[in-house]
Parts: C-alpha cells; sequence; structure tokens
C-alpha cells in the first residue's frame, strides 16, 4: 500500500504546483508549433494524469485500511461488551487488587 508520508512530501507537490504553473505560463506566453497544435493539452495530460492516478491509489488504499480497521473486509470483529460485562469486569478488577 502507498506511504501517506510519500504523497504528503512538500517538496513533490512544490514540483507538480511548479510544473503545472510552468506549463500554464507557456501556454499563455507560447503559440505551440503548427505541426504539434495540441501540444500543452497533451503535455497537462501528461503531468495530471500521473498525478491524479497517485492520488487515486492513495485513497483506494486508505479506503481499504479503513475497511479492514472497522471490520467490514472480515477483520476480527470483536463486540462491545454490553453495559452488565463492564460492570462485572470493574466489580473483578476491584476486588483482585
Amino acid at each position: 500500500m502507498l506511504s501517506s508520508r510519500v504523497l504528503a512530501d512538500s517538496s513533490s507537490s512544490k514540483t507538480v504546483y511548479a510544473g503545472i504553473a510552468l506549463l500554464h505560463t507557456a501556454e499563455l506566453l507560447i503559440d505551440p508549433p503548427a505541426r504539434y497544435p495540441d501540444l500543452f493539452p497533451v503535455l497537462n495530460v501528461l503531468l495530471c494524469a500521473p498525478v491524479f492516478g497517485l492520488a487515486w491509489l492513495w485513497s483506494t488504499a486508505r479506503i481499504v485500511q479503513v475497511a479492514w480497521a472497522v471490520g467490514v473486509l472480515g477483520g476480527s470483529r470483536r463486540e462491545a461488551p454490553t453495559k452488565k460485562e463492564r460492570e462485572v469486569a470493574v466489580v473483578e478488577s476491584v476486588q483482585e487488587s
């Protein structure tokens, strides 16, 4: 599973934001070559699709982790003790001490 620490690395985020800003600035200031009229949209897709893919993988991994922890995916699900069971446990621990 992907580590949230890897995805939350600020240098990676800053690099992506800088790339996006540079791409948009270039799109505003530079005309694409006649041979490649869709140059900037293609570069945008090449930059943003992997970022989206990593975010999607991370969020899917987190959903699975939370579902496993809650017991939805067959993890050991322990029923919460009833009020009476808690009271008995407190009485037993007091009697032991």
